[in-house]
């Protein structure tokens, strides 16, 4: 799965970001247990396993004169070799980094907005903790991939 373990639910609340189970919560995550007004995204897994569903269990939702056209018919990929993921973003405090493929053997570097190198994130790190600098934009780069982080304060 590529969405943490949590272990809270958050109804009524539009959290910045929370911390349960060792590690960030996805919040904004359309399959998260919080109010329908906070979430705005699907993981590129989550996407690609409806694609998939789509494209090969439910056809007759994407066929037919009197359909709507979608992209789900589109012929669908794999997952990359390679990502590079950041959340919750924006945030504050910790943040989940996934790395996969090569880039899970580098290290990360994190700059701030003037360019000043901030820390150095080993390849087994998972969690980033931003709790005691200022609130702004960050960048995280490893190999070729670089992810602009927004923390807030």
């Amino acid at each position: 799965a590529d969405t943490p373990m949590q272990s809270k639910t958050y109804f009524g609340e539009c959290p910045q970001g929370g911390y349960t189970c060792g590690s960030p919560d996805m919040t904004m995550n359309f399959m998260n247990w919080t109010d329908d007004a906070c979430v705005g995204m699907f993981s590129k897994g989550q996407k690609f396993r409806m694609l998939e569903v789509l494209k090969n269990n439910r056809k007759e939702l994407t066929t037919g004169d009197n359909l709507c056209r979608t992209t789900a018919n589109q012929e669908t990929s794999a997952l990359p070799s390679e990502e590079l993921l950041l959340y919750p973003n924006p945030g504050s405090g910790f943040y989940q980094i996934r790395r996969t493929g090569n880039l899970a053997k580098l290290p990360a570097l994190l700059y701030s907005q003037t360019g000043r190198l901030i820390r150095v994130i080993g390849p087994e790190q998972r969690v980033i903790d931003l709790n005691g600098e200022v609130g702004g934009v960050y960048f995280l780069l490893a190999g070729s991939y670089h992810i602009k982080i927004v923390h807030l304060p």
